[in-house]
């Protein structure tokens, strides 16, 4: 009879399961896990390459910023950023653009239809707005016009 002799291997792994940023003006951690559907990334990466003759000669940068803090930047700046809370189906001028963003940092609210006229208000019946929205707009910004009738729902 033949005996066998065993031994027991125990290996220790480490196992990369997800990582963290970490903005770098607050310093707040996002963490992300491997197979987490939470949809909470509200950190972004910035990377910025400077040309031959800037102020950083041909240096490159990378760094993470929590929506928070990149909203406190933007605040900071004279002129939108382009493609910033744009609504394509509202087809807004860059004048109309800027002066939403104006008042959005004196007011902290974004109020893209605060400079659109009654009748450009109405006009957005057109199956794109739930009705209910532009009612909501008109009692804002025109309490004195007539609200759109909704439609029945047979």
């Amino acid at each position: 009879m033949r005996i066998s002799h065993y031994k027991t291997i125990t290996e220790t792994r480490e196992k990369e399961t997800g990582y963290t940023a970490i903005c770098n003006m607050c310093g707040k951690e996002n963490i992300f896990e491997e197979n987490d559907d939470s949809l909470n990334d509200d950190t972004q990466h910035i990377e910025l390459h400077f040309g031959y003759g800037s102020k950083f000669d041909m240096e490159r940068w990378s760094f993470d910023l929590c929506d928070d803090c990149l909203i406190e930047i933007v605040k900071q700046f004279k002129y939108v950023p382009e493609g910033f809370y744009e609504d394509s189906s509202l087809n807004l001028t860059p004048e109309e653009h800027q002066k939403i963003f104006d008042n959005w940092k004196e007011t902290g609210e974004w109020e893209e239809l605060k400079f659109k006229s009654y009748e450009e208000i109405v006009a957005l019946n057109n199956g794109w707005y739930p009705v209910d929205l532009i009612n909501e707009a008109i009692k804002k910004y025109y309490p004195d016009k007539p609200e759109l009738i909704p439609p029945s729902e047979d």
